[in-house]
């Protein structure tokens, strides 16, 4: 929840109500929680962008970095990444091994591969450069989702990019406005979009 600055759940539909979940870490409030994926094992992934906040001297700022973080099913949360601008949509390998993060930056777009390991993730690398994509299309890294068949599906500069598990860009679902989130629906035979005004889908060929 941007506006209220936590991880939450709606704890009744008919009243809308939410209950939260967590909205601190070492006793400062996130900037605006973002983007979150669920590891097999029900570890919370989520990254925590500043927007809505003016800057690293915006006095509601309380956390001096923008980060991504695991909230445990016990309860513990634990900071995994601070060194990162904008990071914004995240995923996890269908094998569990890989964290993604995409990075809503304009002067350097990407997306981020870490190992996930057993005390948080390691060997930060570069998995898809969107610099020279930047300079040609409309749009920037935001929400990405993982096929089963292990093809990237990560909205950014064009539209949805379509990436190969080695990174490799095969194609991009062009939408022709700036696209925010992708989603498949229960049996991955769709692929849901959210751009600047509308709600689109595509169905997936399997290849």
């Amino acid at each position: 929840m941007h506006g209220d600055r936590r991880i939450a759940k709606l704890s009744s539909w008919n009243e809308k109500s939410f209950s939260t979940v967590v909205d601190s870490f070492d006793g400062k409030r996130f900037n605006s929680p973002n983007d979150l994926v669920y590891a097999k094992n029900g570890d919370l992934y989520f990254t925590d962008p500043s927007y809505g906040l003016t800057g690293s001297d915006d006095p509601l700022k309380e956390l001096p970095f923008n980060g991504v973080f695991k909230y445990t099913p016990s309860g513990e949360l634990s900071l995994l990444i601070d060194d990162l601008t904008s990071p914004n949509g995240i995923a996890i390998s269908n094998n569990q091994k890989t964290l993604f993060v995409t990075i809503s930056d304009r002067s350097y777009p990407r997306i981020m591969a870490y190992d996930i390991t057993a005390t948080g993730v390691a060997n930060p690398r570069v998995f898809f450069d969107g610099i020279a994509l930047m300079s040609k299309e409309k749009g920037n890294f935001d929400g990405l989702k993982i096929h089963p068949s292990g093809v990237i599906f990560s909205t950014g500069p064009g539209g949805v990019l379509v990436l190969s598990p080695d990174g490799t860009h095969l194609g991009t679902v062009h939408t022709n406005q700036r696209t925010a989130n992708c989603a498949f629906d229960a049996d991955f035979t769709y692929l849901y979009m959210t751009t600047h005004r509308n709600l689109t889908r595509v169905k997936l060929v399997k290849p």
